[in-house]
């Protein structure tokens, strides 16, 4: 974690649901079966402030997409996909 991330407290990421296959957090082709496990993950909240204190561009962070392009190359609804 970084200095702006004090305030989250430091055990967040032991407890975050994605612990168990971290890789389908970064893989646009897995991100619906990424989302289903944000929904259900008691970390959301502090996952998605440590993106966004620490400017992550790319995965899914606290039920966020972020930097996924479809394969397409149309952006849109991507940034706003959300989990549940």
């Amino acid at each position: 974690m970084s200095l702006h991330d004090d305030h989250l407290g430091i055990d967040w990421q032991d407890r975050a649901a994605c612990g168990s296959d971290p890789e389908s957090f970064f893989d646009p082709k897995r991100a619906d079966e990424a989302l289903g496990v944000c929904a259900r993950c008691e970390v959301r909240e502090p996952c998605a402030a440590y993106a966004e204190a620490n400017d992550e561009q790319f995965g899914i962070w606290g039920g966020v997409v972020r930097g996924f392009v479809p394969s397409g190359g149309n952006r849109k609804g991507w940034s706003e996909r959300r989990a549940g």
